[in-house]
C-alpha cells in the first residue's frame, strides 16, 4: 500500500491577511488590490487570473490604478510611491515623503 502524500502550494493567489485597497482601470480589463501581507496584486479578471503580484516591507494602506492600465499609486506608512506597471513587476518612479495616506486616487 502507497502512503498518501500531500500536496502544499507554493504560492496562493489570494491575500493571506485583510485587504486595504482595490480599484479597476477602466481602459483594460485589470483591476489591482493591495492589504496587511504587505502584497500588491495586479488582477485580470477577463481571465480570471492574477496577472502580477509583488511583496513590499511594509503593508500598503492605499492603492489607485490609472485608468489605462499603466500605472498605479501606493500609499505606505511612510511614503506614496507611483509605479510603472511593467510586463515583468512594479516600477517604482517616484516617492512622495507622504506619511500613512489611507485614501488616494486618480482624477
Amino acid at each position: 500500500m502507497k502512503e498518501a502524500f500531500q500536496l502544499e502550494l507554493a504560492f496562493h493567489s489570494y491575500h493571506q491577511s485583510a485587504i486595504r485597497g482595490l480599484d479597476i482601470a477602466v481602459q483594460k480589463p485589470l483591476f489591482v488590490s493591495s492589504g496587511d501581507d504587505h502584497t500588491v496584486r495586479l488582477w485580470n479578471y477577463e481571465t480570471n487570473s492574477i496577472e502580477q503580484m509583488k511583496v513590499f516591507p511594509e503593508p500598503i494602506y492605499a492603492i489607485s490604478i490609472h485608468p489605462t492600465g499603466h500605472q498605479l499609486v501606493a500609499a505606505f506608512a511612510s511614503k506614496v510611491c507611483l509605479m510603472n506597471i511593467l510586463i515583468d513587476g512594479f516600477s517604482t518612479i517616484k516617492e512622495f515623503p507622504i506619511h500613512a495616506a489611507h485614501q488616494i486616487q486618480y482624477r
